[in-house]
C-alpha cells in the first residue's frame, strides 16, 4: 500500500471586514460595545489606529453593536475570538491591522513636535488627548520678519518607536511643496497631512495670517473621523 502526504497551504490571513473597531478595558473606549473606536480603513485590506493604552485588555470587532467577529494580537499575528492583554504604563500607539496577511504592527508615539520652518527649531510639543487627537491649546505664534516678509512656514514630526525600542522621525506636512496662507475659502485638501521628508523648507504648511502675533489652539487629528489626516488651528 502506498502512503502519500498531502500539504494543504492555508491562507494567514482573513475575510476583510467593511469596518473595524478597538475597545476593550486598555482603551479610553472601555468595555462597552456601543464606545469602541472605529479605526481608519487605509487600504482595501488595512485599517490603522492612532490611541493610548493603558493596563488592561483589548481586541478588534467587526461592529460596536449585535454580535461582531472578534479578533485579538498574538505577537505579531492576527487571531480570531480572544483579546490582547496590556500590562505597562499608559502610552500613545499606532496600531496597524492587515487582514490579508493576518499580521499586525504596534509602535509607540511618543511624541508629535510643531515645526517652525523659518526659525529651525521645534517650537512646543503637542499633548495627546483622545481618539488619536493631539492639542496644543492658547499657544502664542509669531512669523518671522525677513526681507520677503514675514515667515509663517510650518510642519510636524511624530517620535515613532516600534516593538523593539528602535526610534525614528516621521515628517507630516503639505502634498504642495509650497502653500499660500489659508483664508476663509481655503479647500480641506490643504489640511491634510501627509509623510514628508526632513527637509527645513520644503511641504510646510502656512499659517493664516491671524495667527501671527496671537494664540492659538493647534490640533492635529489622526482618526477616522475626517477624510484624511489634518489639523486645525483656531486663534483665541
Amino acid at each position: 500500500m502506498d502512503i502519500r502526504v498531502i500539504e494543504v497551504a492555508r491562507p494567514a490571513g482573513f475575510p476583510v471586514p467593511d469596518e473595524l473597531f478597538i475597545g476593550g478595558s486598555a482603551t479610553q473606549a472601555g468595555d462597552e460595545l456601543s464606545e469602541a473606536i472605529i479605526m481608519k480603513k487605509t487600504s482595501t485590506n488595512t485599517f490603522e489606529a492612532y490611541t493610548s493604552l493603558k493596563s488592561g485588555s483589548y481586541h478588534f470587532s467587526s461592529r460596536n453593536s449585535g454580535v461582531p467577529d472578534t479578533f485579538y494580537i498574538d505577537g505579531d499575528k492576527l487571531r480570531a475570538d480572544g483579546k490582547t492583554e496590556y500590562a505597562g504604563d499608559e502610552k500613545v500607539y499606532r496600531i496597524s491591522v492587515d487582514f490579508s496577511n493576518g499580521t499586525t504592527e504596534i509602535n509607540e508615539i511618543s511624541k508629535v513636535e510643531l515645526w517652525f520652518a523659518p526659525n529651525d527649531v521645534f517650537l512646543t510639543d503637542l499633548p495627546y488627548t483622545s481618539n488619536g487627537t493631539w492639542l496644543v491649546a492658547d499657544f502664542p505664534i509669531e512669523f518671522r520678519q525677513d526681507d520677503g516678509g514675514r515667515d509663517e512656514r510650518y510642519k510636524f514630526r511624530f517620535s515613532v518607536v516600534d516593538s523593539e525600542g528602535n526610534a525614528e522621525e516621521e515628517g507630516f506636512g503639505s502634498t504642495n511643496g509650497d502653500n499660500q496662507r489659508p483664508t476663509d475659502s481655503t479647500g480641506p485638501d490643504y489640511w491634510y497631512m501627509v509623510p514628508v521628508s526632513d527637509d527645513r523648507w520644503s511641504n510646510s504648511f502656512k499659517f493664516a495670517t491671524e495667527v501671527d502675533n496671537a494664540n492659538s489652539d493647534i490640533r492635529v487629528i489622526f482618526n477616522a473621523e475626517v477624510p484624511d489626516y489634518t489639523r486645525a488651528i483656531s486663534v483665541n
